[in-house]
């Protein structure tokens, strides 16, 4: 009991310690932080309650309380608030805290700056006097969007595209990140706003930029088209104007050659893929073609079994080129002497070659040839497809002849 307040109480302004004593005195009782020493000589921070019991020497009892932990702990708190209101405030995209019925509690910098409303203006609002509303918008209706907050679990985030509305009546089109967070005792939906008008615009541009492309190779495709067409044309000109039977046989198996490329651009013209085409549906078109031209063969009957998948027209082109030369020659040769017939033609993929064979139960190779020492022009252009197709080229002679052709996809 040797000390006084002075030895243990930190030095404080002079006018603060009066107008503490004052109120002590004026109202009998006071409650207020202060610092003291230790023992040591460190200082630690008090909750003062100080009582005024009168008497001729104003006597006061106080009370100290260590408060060092809590105030550490409000400091750790401060500090978490400040660095949480800087990360807030500094965010590139806007950012909305709002109840579950659209009611914004709190926005960021970047809100005001994307929507032009002040921050005040803002929390006035609802987040729905910014979503764009009616029948023109990709928002949802108001009643959904808050079903949507209600069936939300805590850390579950919805992302999502959208249109706002700014202070000014522009519409900005946004991608909106949300999710429902415990706030307190409360939960509150936090939503995240990134404004994607730029990326929008530059998918447009692409959009413009690949339209205009496949208008250029539409054109493109439509010219080489009728030039093949009039090529096409010239020879069967030229086939109707000879009497020579080798000659009229040679014309028309350059019109199949010409028909096979020009069925390709026929393809391409009609889908909207310029590039890849079904070669299930392009060989149909090219037997129902071949079959065309020989009409005194309409008994021979001709199976189709063809597995369905893409290939380029680059590919497709020598593909074609192969059937039409295999099947010409098995219209021409295979049922000499016969009016009645079958051919299958199949066509089967794995996952790196595609197999093509076409069946017939005619007389097989006249000369008894094979793939390696046939000398047909036909065949010889056969095998040179074959070669750059990076595939390889057999025929069977079994009661008929089934050629088969495998190749890269």
């Amino acid at each position: 009991m040797q000390l006084s307040i002075p030895n243990i109480a930190v030095e404080e302004d002079p006018e603060l310690t009066a107008e503490r004593f004052q109120r002590i005195k004026s109202h009998g009782h006071a409650l207020f932080h202060a610092q003291n020493w230790r023992k040591d000589g460190t200082p630690f921070d008090v909750e003062v309650s100080a009582s005024f019991l009168g008497g001729e020497e104003d006597r006061i009892v106080v009370f100290f309380r260590d408060i060092t932990e809590r105030k550490l702990a409000e400091d750790r708190l401060r500090e978490s608030e400040e660095k949480y209101s800087s990360l807030f405030d500094q965010a590139v995209d806007a950012i909305y805290i709002h109840d579950f019925e659209g009611k914004i509690i709190d926005v960021n910098q970047a809100t005001c700056e994307q929507t032009g409303y002040s921050k005040n203006e803002l929390l006035q609002l609802s987040v729905f006097d910014i979503h764009v509303t009616g029948k023109e918008t990709i928002n949802l209706s108001e009643a959904d969007t808050k079903r949507v907050w209600q069936q939300s679990r805590v850390g579950e985030r919805r992302s999502f595209e959208a249109e706002h509305r700014r202070k000014d009546g522009a519409v900005v089109p946004v991608r909106l990140s949300t999710g429902t967070v415990r706030f307190g005792n409360e939960f509150i939906v936090m939503a995240i706003v990134e404004d994607i008008t730029e990326r929008k615009q530059a998918e447009e541009e692409i959009q413009r930029q690949l339209a205009e492309k496949e208008n250029i190779l539409r054109e493109v495709h439509h010219r080489i088209k009728n030039n093949m067409a009039q090529v096409e044309g010239l020879l069967l000109l030229q086939a109707d104007s000879t009497d020579n039977p080798h000659a009229q046989s040679a014309l028309q198996e350059a019109i199949s050659r010409v028909r096979s490329i020009r069925v390709v651009y026929d393809k391409l013209l009609i889908g909207n893929d310029y590039q890849d085409l079904s070669v299930k549906d392009y060989v149909e078109s090219l037997v129902a073609s071949i079959v065309a031209v020989f009409a005194e063969r309409r008994n021979i009957s001709i199976e189709t079994r063809l597995a369905d998948f893409a290939l380029s027209s680059q590919r497709l082109i020598p593909v074609g080129i192969i059937i039409n030369e295999l099947l010409t020659n098995t219209f021409k040769y295979a049922f000499t002497g016969r009016k009645d017939g079958k051919v299958v033609i199949q066509l089967d993929k794995n996952e790196t070659h595609a197999t093509l064979s076409i069946e017939d139960d005619g007389v097989g190779l006249d000369d008894g040839g094979t793939a390696d020492t046939s000398t047909g022009f036909g065949l010889s252009i056969v095998q040179m497809l074959v070669e750059q197709l990076n595939g390889a080229y057999s025929v069977e002679i079994n009661g008929g002849t089934k050629s088969v052709v495998e190749f890269e996809l």
